[in-house]
């Protein structure tokens, strides 16, 4: 097991100094992540990341650029203390404070809060660049499908976005990744958790990204309801002076397309529970097209 070899390493390492109750979480689908805890109190979360990851075409795996994001926005109070970060044998390792809370339980104003709130922060040096506008986003999506082989990604292709939406003027951080189970909700403010693929890009794709029926679906067996989705989308726009709900609305289109295209990649990559995922991002691309037309 590798929490054996982890268990030498962290107290060779004098992060811990004698073994430890280990308890793997659930949610995440790239790491392995376990809760630790000790009879002096010591309470951490430890995430072991592969040691050849596979490429993602959407969501990238970078567990340094994780560790800087905690020490730079655990000081704000919407990430985890980060604790440290080692090479094990086992592959790269985080280690960082562990959040007493809840997964999302629809506190949409909570978590619209702290999406502004990071929005407004400096971006960090060195994150990878986002997509942004149309077609850009479009270039993304259309390569995913490059990738698939089945019938429906024709179904796919006759969905793609004809509306034109240009590029932000401002990039800000994003975390890219911004799913249930990558938000706890502790004291009263949600924290996000998970920071392996954050960018310097478009606000718009972490508000889209947690709207997704998709995401929602694959991260807690249920989706969105429209008022709740309305009052994310309000709630965010009262902590966000540059929210253009107009453009947003154009961009969601867009970024919902984007998801359909890589739930159908994990679907012919043998990933079965992207089934249904992909049959809820089709049909609000459906009903999102005859509101058009």
């Amino acid at each position: 097991m590798p929490t054996e070899q982890l268990t030498i390493e962290l107290i060779d390492r004098g992060i811990l100094s004698a073994p430890a109750e280990w308890t793997q979480l659930t949610g995440g689908r790239s790491n392995r992540v376990w809760h630790l805890r000790t009879n002096n109190d010591l309470d951490l979360c430890v995430k072991l990341y592969p040691k050849h990851p596979w490429h993602n075409p959407l969501f990238p795996n970078d567990p340094r650029r994780e560790h800087a994001c905690l020490k730079a926005l655990a000081p704000h109070g919407i990430s985890p203390q980060p604790v440290a970060f080692i090479e094990a044998s086992v592959g790269p390792c985080l280690i960082y404070e562990h959040i007493s809370g809840t997964i999302l339980d629809d506190q949409v104003t909570l978590i619209a809060q702290c999406l502004a709130q990071l929005h407004q922060l400096p971006a960090l040096d060195g994150l990878r660049e986002a997509s942004v506008g149309s077609e850009q986003i479009g270039a993304d999506g259309q390569d995913i499908l490059g990738r698939c082989q089945s019938s429906t990604k024709t179904l796919l292709q006759n969905l793609m976005p004809e509306t034109f939406v240009a590029s932000v003027d401002l990039r800000r951080m994003i975390h890219a990744d911004p799913v249930p189970t990558n938000i706890i909700i502790s004291e009263g403010k949600a924290k996000l958790i998970d920071w392996q693929c954050p960018a310097f890009g478009d606000p718009a794709e972490d508000l889209c990204h947690f709207l997704s029926p998709a995401m929602q679906w694959l991260y807690r067996q249920s989706i969105l309801t429209d008022e709740d989705g309305a009052s994310f989308i309000s709630s965010y726009a009262q902590y966000s002076a540059a929210f253009d709900e107009t453009r947003f609305s154009n961009l969601r289109l867009w970024y919902s397309w984007r998801i359909a295209a890589y739930c159908l990649w994990q679907i012919e990559h043998g990933n079965s529970a992207y089934n249904k995922a992909l049959e809820l991002e089709i049909s609000a691309l459906e009903k999102a097209h005859t509101q058009i037309a």
